[in-house]
């Protein structure tokens, strides 16, 4: 469980057991408490008559009824304690996969920076942080394309995250609209940017309150400028100015 949360490796740890138990007893409602270190377990009578009268042969119950059943986990049957740790690394890869993809997911629309790590002829591997996202053909800028080289550090704005067959993937944009606007307003959050068109590697568009001749606007365009790669920023004032 390297690298593993204590909440995750509980919730997986309880998700294997309780599973393990209704495959085992063939029941349906079945709940571990990890504090208390017992599972509960429903029965249904006649269905388990069987089981309940061989594990609490003093529990008292009619004849068409539920029996509920409260079990130490030291006391479960050896045949339960296999399943459920066939199960739990099972759980664990579920859960981190989806808590993976919850994460990244948030961050759509965001920009991140990443590193070249390999370009092909259709796509480019990047490494955002030690996840690899592609930034595919459709999504480069062919204007910038000596910069994609390995090893070089970019700005990308992430796309879009899927989740299909147990494959979490990413797609990062360098032509997206969205791009400038996010790196002007990654420098200058206390403003508003809107980028009303873009020309990708040529020119963007930009509406926004700032104070465009301000010495620190300029500043901060100049450098949004070179990290595109030498694309025009043409910023706007406008009274109709909406994100």
């Amino acid at each position: 469980m390297a690298n593993t949360s204590s909440e995750t490796a509980d919730k997986a740890l309880c998700m294997s057991i309780e599973t393990a138990v209704r495959q085992y007893y063939k029941v349906s409602d079945c709940q571990a408490d990890l504090e208390d270190r017992t599972v509960n377990i429903v029965f249904q009578i006649p269905e388990h008559k069987h089981i309940v009268d061989s594990i609490c042969p003093d529990i008292v119950y009619a004849e068409k009824d539920i029996a509920p059943v409260t079990l130490n986990m030291a006391s479960l049957p050896r045949k339960i304690v296999r399943i459920s740790r066939v199960l739990l690394d099972q759980f664990l890869a579920e859960i981190r996969l989806a808590d993976d993809f919850a994460r990244w997911k948030r961050r759509r629309n965001h920009i991140m920076e990443g590193i070249i790590k390999k370009r092909f002829r259709d796509y480019i591997e990047v490494d955002l942080n030690g996840k690899t996202a592609l930034l595919t053909k459709r999504n480069w800028v062919q204007k910038e394309m000596f910069l994609y080289e390995p090893g070089r550090v970019l700005f990308f704005h992430i796309y879009s995250v899927t989740l299909n067959n147990d494959n979490l993937s990413m797609v990062l944009s360098r032509r997206s609209k969205l791009l400038p606007q996010l790196l002007l307003k990654s420098h200058l959050p206390m403003y508003r940017f809107y980028c009303r068109r873009r020309f990708p590697g040529e020119k963007s568009r930009i509406l926004t309150d700032a104070p465009i001749r301000d010495s620190k606007i300029i500043e901060v365009r100049d450098r949004v400028s070179r990290e595109l790669s030498g694309e025009i920023l043409e910023m706007r004032n406008s009274d109709g100015f909406n994100k």
